[in-house]
């Protein structure tokens, strides 16, 4: 959580940790929390992607997340049905 920015903006990171909370989905998630919720100028938001259209930068993040969900789910899937047929 703390590299994801729940305390700090990730552009306080250091460089390596900021490309890395940039790919993790809690940063995503939380900045369409933060989004929606209390900051309409969407510094999160513009901290992950840079551009200045807020509503494109909530929508990539959304499909980030999703992304991540389809992923793990299609992993859990295949792990747990091998799992369970032994």
């Amino acid at each position: 959580m703390l590299i994801a920015g729940a305390l700090f903006p990730i552009g306080a990171l250091p460089g390596a940790l900021t490309v890395f909370a940039k790919v993790l989905p809690l940063t995503h998630v939380m900045a369409l929390v933060r989004y929606g919720l209390v900051d309409r100028h969407a510094s999160g938001l513009h901290d992950i992607w840079g551009m200045g259209n807020a509503t494109l930068e909530a929508a990539l993040s959304l499909a980030v997340v999703a992304l991540f969900a389809a992923a793990f789910t299609a992993l859990s899937v295949r792990v747990f049905t091998r799992s369970a047929v032994r």
